[in-house]
């Protein structure tokens, strides 16, 4: 819940920054990025969890404490909603494969269709199927590619100059 409550304090602190949307926007959709990112392995291993959005602050503290669950539906609903919106804002490229791109969301909303999909979603499997076919359709404006040599992906001194970890 940390990285939640960091990505939610950047969200909501993106509004008091001075600077044109077109610079913070990218910013603020890898927060966005990264509270889908949590909530995703929050919500897989736990089922239900309590899905905060807001930042907690010393004032709201006590009311957050006492937050029920959110339903598994609600929070995947809400990681698609966060996903979609990085999606949309993320470049197509990174200076550093850290960072997420537009690929990276893409891929990852094809995981989570996939995982909502489970062995009888037959819309999420299309929803997942169309995801990573536009991911594969466009590696190269996203920037990926197989690495020739797969050793390569086991190799620290040789991961981060690879084209194939999204």
């Amino acid at each position: 819940y940390r990285g939640i409550a960091a990505a939610n304090e950047a969200i909501a602190g993106a509004e008091l920054v001075d600077a044109p949307d077109a610079e913070k926007t990218p910013v603020v959709a890898q927060a966005y990025f990264m509270r889908a990112f949590f909530y995703f392995h929050l919500v897989r291993l736990f089922g239900e969890v309590p899905y905060l959005t807001e930042p907690v602050s010393a004032s709201t503290a006590e009311a957050q404490a006492s937050i029920s669950k959110s339903s598994v539906e609600d929070v995947y609903a809400g990681i698609i909603s966060d996903l979609e919106f990085a999606e949309t804002h993320l470049p197509n490229t990174q200076s550093a494969r850290s960072l997420p791109s537009k690929g990276a969301a893409k891929s990852y909303l094809a995981l989570v269709y996939l995982t909502k999909a489970g062995t009888s979603g037959t819309a999420d499997f299309q929803l997942a199927y169309d995801k990573a076919v536009e991911v594969i359709n466009n590696s190269g404006t996203y920037d990926y590619a197989l690495d020739s040599d797969f050793q390569n992906l086991f190799n620290a001194d040789a991961i981060d100059a690879s084209k194939e970890p999204i």
